[in-house]
């Protein structure tokens, strides 16, 4: 039995919102049928999808006339998120017409949701092969890319020839975007991606959502909001953005409205721990920081494991002086190598809090291979090198972190780290160098 034959009678109508659950006929006039409707697309998404399955059950359409029913159908499907079904429908107008660069598209871009890259390169292949459309291109550059099989420079040479033969290729845009986001936070090249995006489509969510993450990312948070706030009146369900908004009230001291993001992340969505961590986070601006370890823990209980959620567990006990419950937690996190270099920071500040400084030391090192930013972690060890009393080799660090990208700000506690070892000389000196660097 074909796929569109067990549609029919599964019930699409009702599975999809049709017939009984809305208002008026099914047709949209007695001068159309349901092939007919199906062809010219002249009703909601809803009703398209059950009118293009009752269409394809009727008699009479000609073998073009049923590859473009099961085509259209076929993509409402995928965008529904039911690829299950859009897979079928695609294969099954691959069976009728080997050729069908259309349908190759439509597996192609199924394998790439489930993450199949190297499936989906081989169908954009010859997808591309068949015809040379944008589509094909930036998939199959977007393919490669994930897999590894590309790099950066490659990617988005690809990226542009796709936008060069349909300028208003929106995906491809965001893709090359997030490629510069991901590629050592070129973030100057993705906001003007996602802009370009949003000059052909002002209701862009996506592209939105874009640029609300690099204005979180870069400390931007006004506009963050602004982007944030735009993207959730197009798609209020949009849950990425209400955490990053979530994030934005944070930093911009409201609390209470993060906290109220917060919240309405976990009723959409109460097995992600992201809703979990934005509550918390609230709760501490909000001194409110037993009831925020409460949370986290018992999201760890209820959920199991998850190294995010771990990680803000560590960091509210670290904030407590709770060196070995964080330590604990961390170690969870290491016992699994699943360590960052946020992971790796935090523990070493942990081994520093309890003055082990071999233990802070290691930690640092190993956070300082896996970022390419290391101006904190060089801080932290000046302070281990005070500590130990290598006063020099500590300024030097200090300075090599500046350097880096270390806030100058940052100067008054490393002067009373020094005080603090009666280098008193040294921490004038010091002082005075920096005050002669700024003029």
């Amino acid at each position: 039995m074909s796929i569109v034959r067990n549609l029919i009678l599964s019930g699409v109508a009702l599975a999809f919102g049709g017939g009984a659950a809305l208002a008026g006929p099914l047709l949209p006039s007695s001068q159309k049928t349901y092939a007919s409707a199906c062809l010219e697309k002249v009703v909601s998404f809803e009703r398209l999808i059950e009118i293009c399955a009752l269409g394809l059950g009727d008699a009479g359409a000609s073998a073009q006339q049923r590859q473009k029913m099961r085509s259209i159908l076929a993509w409402q499907y995928y965008f529904a998120d039911e690829n299950s079904k859009a897979q079928a429908l695609f294969e099954e107008m691959l069976s009728d017409d080997h050729r069908s660069d259309e349908a190759i598209l439509g597996l192609g871009w199924v394998a790439y949701d489930a993450d199949d890259y190297a499936q989906a390169s081989d169908l954009f292949s010859q997808a591309l092969q068949l015809h040379p459309g944008a589509e094909a291109v930036a998939g199959l550059a977007s393919s490669l890319w994930r897999s590894d099989r590309i790099g950066f420079e490659e990617a988005s040479q690809r990226f542009q020839a796709a936008q060069a033969i349909d300028p208003e290729y929106r995906w491809a845009l965001r893709e090359e975007a997030w490629l510069n986001v991901e590629h050592g936070g070129t973030f100057d090249r993705a906001e003007i991606l996602f802009q370009a995006a949003l000059e052909i489509d002002p209701d862009d969510q996506y592209a939105l959502y874009g640029l609300t993450y690099i204005y979180t990312e870069l400390d931007r948070w006004e506009e963050a909001l602004q982007a944030a706030n735009r993207a959730l009146e197009i798609d209020p369900s949009y849950l990425a953005v209400l955490s990053r908004r979530s994030l934005a009230y944070l930093f911009l001291d409201l609390p209470k409205l993060s906290l109220k993001d917060g919240q309405a992340l976990i009723k959409a969505a109460p097995e992600d721990v992201g809703g979990y961590v934005r509550v918390a986070r609230a709760m501490n601006a909000l001194g409110q920081r037993q009831q925020a370890l409460a949370v986290l823990a018992n999201a760890n209980a209820q959920l199991g494991y998850n190294a995010y959620l771990v990680h803000w567990l560590a960091k509210f006990y670290f904030f407590e002086k709770s060196y070995a419950k964080a330590e604990a937690q961390l170690n969870r996190i290491m016992a699994k190598e699943e360590g960052d270099y946020f992971d790796y920071k935090l523990l070493g500040r942990v081994y520093l809090g309890q003055k082990d400084y071999e233990q802070a030391r290691s930690a640092f090192d190993r956070g300082m291979a896996l970022t390419s930013d290391t101006s904190w972690l060089r801080y932290y060890r000046s302070r281990i090198l005070i500590a130990e009393g290598h006063y020099n080799a500590a300024e030097a660090e200090f300075d090599t972190a500046v350097a880096e990208g270390l806030p100058v700000s940052k100067l008054d506690r490393f002067i009373a780290y020094l005080v603090g070892q009666r280098q008193y000389v040294q921490a004038i000196k010091m002082r005075v160098r920096y005050e002669n660097m700024a003029d």
